[in-house]
Order: structure tokens, then sequence, then C-alpha cells
């Protein structure tokens, strides 16, 4: 969490609201949630096309001091653009199986 509150000293009460909040969550989606692949879709879905696709599109452009529009640069960001579309549309996907099953 320290990405997102860098910038704020360590607060126990963020620290506990934030692991209540998780914990919460995760114990609705173990009620609510009939199967565990669905759940696997979910996560495959958003880290698989992050890994693949969005972070070194991103890294590239973020670490890259070429001009934007250099040919390495509109590929990483090609690449980026993919990778988002591809993992919008898995998961559009995986909503779309898990509501038509019920």
């Amino acid at each position: 969490m320290m990405m997102f509150f860098s910038n704020f000293p360590f607060s126990w009460v963020r620290h506990f609201l934030i692991t209540l909040a998780l914990n919460i969550i995760i114990v609705l989606l173990a009620i609510f949630v009939p199967d565990i692949k669905t759940i696997f879709g979910v996560v495959g879905s958003s880290t698989s096309t992050c890994l693949i696709f969005v972070f070194p599109g991103l890294f590239y452009l973020k670490l890259s001091r070429e001009d934007f529009l250099s040919w390495k640069k509109l590929a990483a960001f090609a690449f980026l653009i993919f990778g988002i579309l591809i993992g919008t549309f898995t998961f559009a996907l995986i909503v779309f199986n898990w509501i038509n099953n019920k």
C-alpha cells in the first residue's frame, strides 16, 4: 500500500481499515461466488494480460528517453493498448459466461 500512500506517514488506522476491507471482500467472494474457477478466471484475465502486455509497454514508455513518436515508443504504446483491449475482452467473456451459467 506504500505505492498509494507514499506521501503520508504510516497510520495504524489506515492499515486496519484496508485490512478489514480486504477481508470483507474475500469473505463476500467466498460466500457468493459458487465456483472457484470464476475467481481464477478473473484473476488470470487481469494479471496475465498485465504481466505479458501492459506492464512491459508501460515500463518501456516510462524508462525510455526517446521521442514519443519514435517507432519503438509507438510500438510499446500499441502493445499497451492491445493488452488493455485483450484484458477487457477476456474479463467481459468471463462475466458473460458467469451470467449465462446461472
